[in-house]
């Protein structure tokens, strides 16, 4: 089916070496953001730089890699087991809290493991570090360099190691850091000495070692000694610009790193002809510019001259009037910018302690830019730097907070939202199975305390606790915006604020928390996190036997989540009722069986669709008893270890197949065999409802195909539900039946479904993804291959039907076949009917 849930590969690796390294390499993580609050273990420019630079220097570098990412304890033991005693994690303000929870975990497994973080925000002038960091210390400046050092150093890391600052230095770096001055500037590349040259081979060992994909170049950074900033030569740049390239391909956009570093008008000018005269050509490149070159007419058209195709402007998010005076006369050359050039704002908080700086001014700019079509709202972020709990948070002043209300548009955190979906329906994609428990429902209340270090074990490191029965108040338009690491716009939540500081207490890392609160009778509404959220996400959820009463909300607009529940055995009648008719017509009586999402409804859809026994998610009640399922038995407390609440659900799943005979059953290959039924439904009941309902399956299997397609298809926006008509081998619309029967197609891929849009045949492709129109007579062949039809019956069909001689009928046949089977619809025993 069509699964837009987190979209996850479960793949992980060792980048550079595969083998053992008896502990004398270096492991390097970085925990990448995806999404907001969401992580995978990837890979970036700058782990690139010190892997290649350690393999130089004769030193092991491994790196973990996993898209897939489970708990936060078996990634500790993943890291542990590679082999190093000393690891290095990327941070930055986005995975901070994460990098902190698991170093505590690293260092809870193998005390002897010595960890070393390092990253861009880093080592900078003025930067503290927050009194809890969990590491043994921190690169500075030249982490290149500097972890080779450590690798080295065989005596600890307590002496001193130049661009190091161990733990135990960190409190007089921080009385120094707020009378520090930032350094000066070097005005052109040469002043610093080209640092980055010194770093060789990095995009060599990229193309050579066959690394995935990075769509970023570095031109400069700021991990120069002594917080200097280090730059590349013109010939270098061009050479790393070239292969990068040339990995990359002509559709990717190269992202120029460190641009808004380079002070001098002669190095950005040396950057804009190497991306002048670059060989392979690519879909454009993106850069941040602070506004002060922008406000220069000819450096800002240079830019578009380069090929610039997103121009990241850089404003103070306090601006002095003769900034924004300035800044205003920009509007007329921007208004000529091209089409395919996107520009995009970073507010940064630099000045802010000026004087004579009002953030009303940098407000009017903003929204004179919107309101001219200049500038898209979404595309306004605040840069956050620094981990000290001051650095985590940034105020939005009220005028900024104006803007955003009145122009921003509801930017849903999708990913999140496709989460709470499989939570309420079960239904999770197979690929995020078996990594740990993805949702923790709490159905009677809120979390005891005293339970936390469970909650920590069972938790992803992408996971989320849902609090459905929680009498809290909504964010309200008065409450304070602000923004902080995670890069999205937030809004003061004193529930989800009281959460967050009970989990930092017990040392148990918090990925998300929900609350779900209840506005009414039917009606609900959906927090996430602290997330600033312009448009209330509203639930309307009914009872099945109620869902012909499903229209628009009380509030006059139609509900975001609209859920069906079966709660009863009047419901599971009604519910029924309707897949009896899409068994004998293939068409849908009402438009809310689309519409609407039926919760638990893992239970009633196709084999492998119950995830119980991955456990990839959990309900518990007011007295701390676990169930996999909503509404389900109880497997276990609060505290029992997850490998024991594992056990249980996979001993009742084998014990209830066997009772049932689930082996030898008419419809093993098509039932969920769902082992965790609600209290008005005994297995018995169950086992003859799926008997006597065999199409149940494909009738939940065609209702998610239209749900995606809707969404994502234009050729099914705005069709009616009364115009659809699925082919179904006992139940086809163009294929004449010879008797009554109920024929079991052996030709057709289950993941293949033929359906009509008023008259037009249309055919989707579950494993492709492919969507395609076909004509007439190719829908009535695929509708007799779906009936059992030979090749001889097709073609006496097609020649009656379409008065055409018997050769010709013969060759169409022929036709069709290569054609489906060259899309993989055609098992390989119908390849040659």
């Amino acid at each position: 089916m069509i699964d837009d849930v987190i979209e996850e590969g479960n793949w992980k690796g060792v980048e550079e070496v595969f083998g053992v390294s008896f502990g004398r390499g270096m492991t390097v993580a970085y925990f990448q953001q995806h999404a907001a609050r969401l992580f995978i273990a990837g890979d970036n420019l700058d782990c690139r730089y010190v892997r290649t630079y350690l393999k130089q220097n004769g030193i092991t570098a491994t790196q973990y890699i996993q898209n897939n990412l489970s708990t936060l304890y078996e990634a500790a033991e993943e890291l542990v087991a590679m082999g190093n005693e000393k690891i290095a994690l990327y941070v930055t303000p986005a995975n901070y809290r994460l990098c902190r929870s698991l170093t505590e975990a690293v260092k809870g497994f193998d005390e002897g493991s010595r960890i070393v973080w390092f990253g861009n925000a880093l080592g900078i002038n003025g930067t503290q570090f927050p009194a809890d960091i969990t590491a043994d210390g921190v690169v500075l400046w030249e982490p290149e360099q500097t972890l080779c050092r450590l690798a080295e150093a065989d005596n600890g890391w307590d002496e001193e190691v130049e661009g190091f600052l161990p733990v135990s230095g960190m409190h007089a770096w921080n009385e120094a850091a707020g009378k520090a001055v930032p350094p000066v500037q070097p005005e052109e590349p040469g002043d610093a000495g080209n640092g980055l040259d010194c770093l060789n081979g990095v995009w060599e060992e990229t193309l050579k070692q066959r690394w995935p994909a990075i769509c970023s170049i570095k031109c400069a950074d700021r991990n120069g000694a002594g917080h200097s900033i280090r730059t590349h030569s013109k010939e270098r740049f061009s050479d790393d610009l070239n292969l990068a390239a040339r990995q990359l391909g002509a559709d990717g956009r190269l992202v120029i790193e460190g641009f808004q570093y380079l002070n001098g008008k002669k190095s950005r000018e040396a950057v804009c002809e190497a991306l002048e005269a670059l060989q392979q050509r690519t879909a454009g490149y993106s850069a941040e510019v602070p506004l002060e070159w922008i406000l220069e007419q000819s450096e800002y058209a240079r830019l578009l001259e380069a090929g610039l195709t997103q121009i990241i402007i850089r404003i103070p998010i306090t601006m002095s009037q003769h900034q924004y005076d300035r800044a205003l006369q920009l509007t007329g050359s921007l208004k000529d910018t091209p089409e395919d050039v996107k520009l995009a704002v970073m507010l940064t908080d630099e000045v802010k302690d000026a004087s004579g700086v009002d953030a009303a001014n940098t407000a009017v700019l903003l929204t004179r830019w919107v309101t001219e079509g200049l500038l898209q709202a979404g595309d306004v972020k605040l840069e956050i730097t620094g981990f000290a709990p001051a650095g985590h948070k940034i105020t939005v002043p009220e005028s900024i907070g104006s803007f955003l209300q009145r122009h921003l548009q509801q930017e849903e955190e999708q990913a999140l939202i496709n989460g709470f979906m499989a939570y309420m329906t079960g239904q999770y994609p197979h690929q995020v199975r078996g990594s740990g428990i993805k949702h923790i429902g709490y159905t009677g209340g809120e979390w005891n305390q005293g339970t936390m270090p469970a909650l920590a074990e069972y938790s992803g490191i992408n996971s989320a606790v849902l609090f459905e029965s929680h009498p809290l108040r909504s964010p309200s338009d008065s409450d304070i915006l602000f923004a902080d690491q995670d890069g999205v716009w937030k809004q003061e939540n004193d529930a989800y604020k009281a959460w967050e500081r009970q989990s930092e207490q017990h040392h148990y890392y918090l990925s998300n928390a929900h609350q779900i609160n209840r506005l009414g009778e039917n009606q609900y509404e959906l927090q996430l996190n602290d997330f600033l959220q312009l448009e209330p996400l509203e639930i309307r959820q009914l009872h099945y036997s109620q869902a012909e009463a499903m229209n628009e909300a009380a509030s006059g607009r139609a509900a975001r989540f609209q859920l069906l529940n079966l709660e009863s055995a009047e419901d599971v009648e009604r519910f029924l009722e309707d897949v009896e008719l899409f068994s004998e017509t293939g068409t849908f009586r009402y438009a809310y069986e689309i519409q609407a999402e039926l919760m638990e409804s893992c239970r009633w859809s196709g084999m492998h669709s119950c995830a119980a026994r991955q456990l990839p998610r959990i309900f518990i009640d007011g007295d701390d008893q676990v169930s996999p399922c909503r509404g389900c038995a109880v497997i276990g407390h609060v505290g029992d270890s997850l490998d024991q609440l594992l056990t249980r659900v996979s001993m009742v799943s084998e014990e209830e197949q066997l009772l049932r005979g689930c082996r030898t059953c008419v419809i093993r290959d098509s039932c969920s065999k769902c082992s965790f039924l609600p209290e008005y439904l005994d297995r018995q009941q169950y086992c003859e409802l799926r008997k006597k309902h065999k199409l149940l399956h494909r009738y939940m299997q065609m209702v998610q195909v239209f749900k995606g397609l809707n969404k994502y298809a234009r050729v099914l926006h705005n069709i009616e539900v009364h115009e659809l008509r699925v082919s179904l081998p006992a139940c086809t619309h163009l294929w004449k039946q010879a008797e009554p029967h109920t024929p079991v197609s052996t030709a057709v891929q289950e993941t293949v479904f033929l359906f009509y849009t008023g008259d037009q045949p249309m055919l989707f492709h579950a494993v492709s993804q492919k969507l395609l129109k076909l004509n007439e007579p190719m829908a009535l062949i695929l509708e007799g291959l779906m009936s059992g039809a030979d090749g001889s019956r097709l073609e006496q069909e097609l020649a009656a039907r379409y008065q055409v001689e018997d050769d010709i009928a013969a060759r169409l046949v022929t036709e069709a076949l290569g054609l489906f089977a060259k899309e993989g619809c055609l098992v390989q025993a119908a390849k040659a009917v």
